[in-house]
């Protein structure tokens, strides 16, 4: 058998302070380099190019014995990129920037061009096989587990045979597998928690149900002989000495095991010797892939944290004045990279919290970021609900109130408009003319399904805050008596305030007069730091777009969208844990998120630049009937989020499948 060892190398990891740095190589890197010199075995060795310019600042004769360890074929250096930046969470040309830097600091330091990549926190989306061969990588790694999970497969349907796995454009790369459960066994023999013999019969069974080519470690060098303290049940050092059980491991695994451990291109060119089978491995289910427990899902550095929503929206403001200005500083996409890691989104010490914060701001200056725009809305005329006949015309919209007061339909020259004032201006219906009538978003009713598991009503546009710590549930289901402002270029207003325990809701509905498109804002005024998950929109589909022809596609990191079909269960919405609320979600790095079948089609579009979020999907079928529903997370829970944090405001537009225009000055 042949195994083979991917150590990864980051300086920058979130719980360790920047004076810690040189602690850090003395205690792991250069341990490593003694094993590997020692033993005689070849390792590949994966870090960034902020990682190895860090190193080189501060013990250079580290790179040295790397590169002389790497000419007589002991090292081998895995790329990452400049920075650790989570790839389908980011927009492409940022994605291109951090691939570009990073190869030329490895070259610029190590004359090396890395071969492999490993995807940064194992989080992969098709997209990444794009960018990944756009800088000539010729082969990925990935983690194996995460992407059986995916696919709903065994592991064992994947032995001996050579994976490729495809972009969305078509072009392939051979993966060489990370295995989260055998990394984390060797973990544990160093740290003293498992035996020798607990350890030698996962790896034989592992050879014997996944072939021949064993994945012996691929994960991080800090865990050995360093403890950065961040967690309370973190296991002592070992008193025998960590990389000495490392050195003794590998001693054993050559000479009891009869394994051979190769560099991982060696790897790479015995598994492609096996029969291959290429595959597109997400899914709607699993959009994006990560590394891991289900605890490591994509919102992990989306929307939880310190406060991942709004850091998220400054770097997409920051990218945005870059965009729009073809700005080719490289310092300033360097430095954009590295606010942009994902180190800075998960258990980041106040410290370094402050520095990031420092540089930030620095970078908004440089590139003379704009502050989010106030919305001019010049009102014509303002309507109070009381003032309403119960059919009246406003401007070029037909409004009618039912005699009950309970819906409220506007007829615009593109789309009609129902909402329900009795729950918070849901919209009750909603239809694009050009769609020949089909309702595409709107409520389904309780009883609308048979089984008692859907037995609820699914409101479309509402807002659900949920703060365990508290037991509290906060929605904008109550009785409403919106304002109707009629602005100078024609648009309509709709503005509802929704008082809750925790503070003013305000919900504000734009009908666009030229174009068939509708505008949901949501703000937060006055309200305190949350701890908990804030999801605005909620939209259900209805009959015509929730059927299994149904498609959904964005940008994951990419510069083209990856389209899914809604084939199976999906329950991105769903705890993973009690302390983990959210399972998976889409990046729609542009702010797009398109929702179609072959007759009729949605566009909803937002600016992350001015409020970020993570959309996230529900898709449950009952008999012949289905439920697909599409939520914008503004927060959730999991291990890494300590505190609460300002709900951002929030607006996104609903159009048929055409460019928005409500983003412009009203």
């Amino acid at each position: 058998m042949y195994g083979y060892m991917i150590f990864h190398l980051n300086l920058c990891f979130s719980s360790i302070e920047e004076c810690a740095r040189g602690e850090v190589i003395d205690r792991c890197y250069s341990p490593l380099l003694d094993i590997c010199e020692k033993t005689n075995t070849p390792i590949g060795i994966e870090f960034t190019g902020q990682t190895l310019e860090l190193i080189n600042d501060l013990r250079p004769d580290w790179l040295t014995r790397f590169k002389k360890l790497a000419a007589v074929g002991l090292c081998e250096l895995i790329g990452s990129g400049q920075s650790q930046i989570i790839g389908p969470l980011v927009p492409w040309l940022l994605n291109d920037w951090n691939q570009k830097l990073g190869i030329e600091t490895y070259l610029q330091l190590l004359e090396i061009i890395p071969k492999i990549v490993l995807t940064n926190e194992m989080s992969f989306s098709n997209s990444l096989v794009d960018l990944y061969s756009d800088h000539h990588y010729s082969a990925i790694v990935m983690d194996r587990r995460s992407l059986m999970l995916s696919l709903n497969e065994n592991l064992i349907d994947y032995n001996k045979q050579h994976i490729e796995l495809e972009g969305s454009n078509g072009r392939r790369l051979p993966v060489l597998w990370s295995d989260s459960i055998i990394f984390q066994k060797m973990q544990q023999f160093v740290h003293g928690a498992i035996t020798f013999e607990d350890y030698k019969q996962t790896i034989l069974a592992y050879g014997q149900r996944a072939g021949n080519i064993i994945p012996i470690y691929t994960n991080d060098a800090e865990v050995f002989n360093y403890r950065p303290g961040r967690f309370s049940e973190e296991t002592l050092l070992h008193p025998e000495g960590e990389w000495n059980r490392v050195e003794k491991l590998l001693q054993n695994i050559k000479h009891i095991m009869g394994i051979q451990v190769v560099l991982p291109s060696v790897a790479l060119s015995e598994l492609i010797q096996h029969k291959k089978l290429t595959r597109k491995i997400t899914t709607s289910k699993h959009p994006i892939s990560v590394k891991k427990q289900a605890k490591y899902n994509i919102s992990r550095w989306a929307v939880t944290g310190k406060d991942d929503t709004w850091l998220n929206t400054e770097c997409f403001s920051i990218f945005e004045s870059l965009a729009n200005t073809a700005v080719g500083d490289k310092k300033i996409w360097r430095d954009l990279c590295e606010l942009w890691a994902s180190d800075l989104r998960t258990h980041i010490t106040e410290k370094r919290w402050a520095n990031a914060l420092q540089k930030l701001e620095s970078l908004k200056n440089k590139v003379s970021v704009k502050n989010k725009p106030i919305t001019d809305f010049k009102a014509d005329s303002i309507y109070s609900l009381e003032e309403l006949a119960s059919t009246e015309k406003i401007g070029n919209f037909s409004i009618r109130l039912d005699s009950e007061e309970v819906y409220l339909d506007v007829s615009a020259p593109g789309l009609f408009l129902r909402l329900n004032l009795r729950r918070g201006a849901c919209i009750a219906r909603l239809k694009f003319h050009e769609h020949r009538g089909a309702d595409c978003i709107g409520t389904k009713p309780h009883g609308y399904f048979d089984c008692i598991s859907l037995g609820a009503d699914y409101y479309s546009g509402g807002i659900i805050i949920e703060l365990p710590s508290e037991r509290k549930r906060i929605t904008d289901l109550q009785d409403v008596k919106p304002i109707l402002q009629l602005g100078k270029h024609g648009n309509l207003r709709i503005i509802s305030d929704i008082e809750t325990e925790k503070g003013l809701i305000k919900k504000t509905i734009t009908i666009n007069e030229r174009n068939p498109e509708i505008m949901l804002s949501y703000t937060f005024p006055n309200w305190e730091p949350v701890f908990g998950s804030v999801r605005v929109g909620n939209l259900t589909f209805l009959d015509q777009l929730s059927g299994a022809e149904t498609k959904v596609s964005c940008k994951n990191g990419g510069r083209s969208k990856e389209k899914f079909s809604i084939d199976s269960t999906t329950r991105h919405d769903c705890s993973a844990s009690t302390l983990v609320t959210a399972t998976s979600g889409f990046g729609a790095t542009d702010g797009i998120i398109d929702v179609s079948n072959s007759d009729i089609g949605i566009r909803v579009k937002w600016k992350p630049s001015e409020g970020y979020a993570l959309p996230l999907l529900n898709y449950q079928k009952s008999g012949e009937e289905s439920l697909l529903r599409l939520f914008f997370s503004l927060m959730e829970l999991d291990d890494t989020k300590k505190s609460g944090s300002q709900l951002q405001d929030f607006s996104f537009v609903i159009s048929p499948l055409s460019e928005c225009s409500l983003f412009a000055p009203q």
